[in-house]
Order: structure tokens, then C-alpha cells, then sequence
């Protein structure tokens, strides 16, 4: 009596993913290396009053002392980045603190407006913070311990495309708000192809 056993063959294929940080001087250690200031008079890179969420420097919008709100209606900043063309998707995140002399978390009298637009200044992500958002014991000019994470998945759509990251600030010197930037990144993953583990087939005959 002959016994023939078969195994089926069986594939096992996966995705490898690179990770690549794609933001220049993200954590501002370097001042305002890779950033666009140019729209601003009152937006500083540099190490500050408070202590930063990872290294010792920071964004702020206010004053050079850490004292007080803009001078002016609205400051910006911005820097462009490349998306591979290969990309399955990416990361956008940062961490921010702030304090403000409004001492309102019902009203929206401050704002951060942050985000990421396309090549034809479209946005593919905008949010924003306010004085309502804080902690209300907490004012302008003192330290807030804690960064909160603020994150937004960029699809595969953007692929080969160069995207604007923006901060925007809307203050004053009345009852100012001061905003905090730290940790801006990027971090895009990139398709390297099929990955296969291939199980061979092969018949066993027993007599």
C-alpha cells in the first residue's frame, strides 16, 4: 500500500518600510536653520526662559524676553518639504506649551494656527490652539512643565509632492499669550518592495 502525503506550497510576502526624518533643525537647537522668519518680527528660535521638550532650544511667539504677546497683528513661519516619491505615508508631528494673561478657558482671545499645504497653497491639514486650550493657571510669562502632542497622518496622495509646514500666531501685548514650538517632524515611510518567505512544496511517498 503506497501513502502519498502533498504540501501545499504557501507564500508569506510583506511590505518593508524606511523611515527618514524629513525636517531640517525640527528641535530649533540650530535657531532658525531650515525655517522661513520672514513673515515675522516677533516669532524667536533660541533657548528660552522655560525648559524645552527635548533639547535645550525652542520656538516662541511673543516677545524676546518671554514677557509679553506680538507687536504685531500676526507673526509666520514656514519651511517646505519634499515627500519621496515613494512614500506610503508620514508623520507630522510637534509638541507645544504656552501660558497666557487672558486667564480665559471659555473664550478664544490668542490663537496658534499650524499646518501643512500643497504646492498650490492648499491645505491638506489645519488646526489651531488657543488661551481656552491652556491652563488657565498658568500665565504668559511663566513656564507651563508640561508639552502636549499634537500629531496628523499625511496620506501616499502627496507622494513626490514639496508641502509647506506653517505657524501662525495671533496675539497681543494687552493680556498677551505666548505659544511654544518644539519637536517638528516629519517622519515619512517609504516602500522598498516585496519582502517574500517562500515554503517549497514537496510530496513525501511512503510504501
Amino acid at each position: 500500500m503506497k501513502t502519498i502525503i502533498l504540501v501545499t506550497v504557501t507564500f508569506f510576502s510583506f511590505q518593508l518600510l524606511s523611515q527618514q526624518e524629513l525636517v531640517i533643525n525640527g528641535s530649533f537647537e540650530q535657531g532658525e536653520q531650515g525655517w522661513d522668519f520672514t513673515a515675522s518680527t516677533d516669532a524667536y528660535a533660541d533657548t528660552g526662559l522655560c525648559v524645552a521638550s527635548n533639547g535645550e532650544s525652542y520656538l516662541w511667539f511673543g516677545d524676546y524676553l518671554e514677557l509679553t504677546g506680538l507687536d504685531s497683528i500676526a507673526d509666520f513661519v514656514f519651511q517646505d518639504v519634499h515627500l519621496p516619491a515613494n512614500l506610503n505615508h508620514a508623520e507630522f508631528s510637534f509638541y507645544w506649551s504656552g501660558g497666557s494673561d487672558e486667564q480665559d478657558n471659555v473664550i478664544d482671545y490668542d490663537w496658534l494656527y499650524f499646518g501643512l499645504l500643497d504646492a498650490n497653497g492648499n491645505d491638506i491639514y489645519a488646526d489651531s490652539i488657543s488661551n481656552a486650550d491652556m491652563d488657565t493657571s498658568i500665565t504668559a510669562a511663566d513656564c507651563d512643565p508640561l508639552w502636549y502632542l499634537q500629531g496628523f497622518t499625511i496620506p501616499s496622495q502627496y507622494a513626490g509632492q514639496t508641502i509647506s509646514i506653517y505657524f501662525a500666531a495671533s496675539t497681543d501685548d494687552i493680556n498677551p499669550t505666548l505659544f511654544r514650538v518644539d519637536e517638528v517632524s516629519i517622519l515619512s515611510f517609504t516602500s522598498n518592495g516585496l519582502n517574500e518567505n517562500t515554503l517549497s512544496s514537496f510530496v513525501l511517498s511512503l510504501t
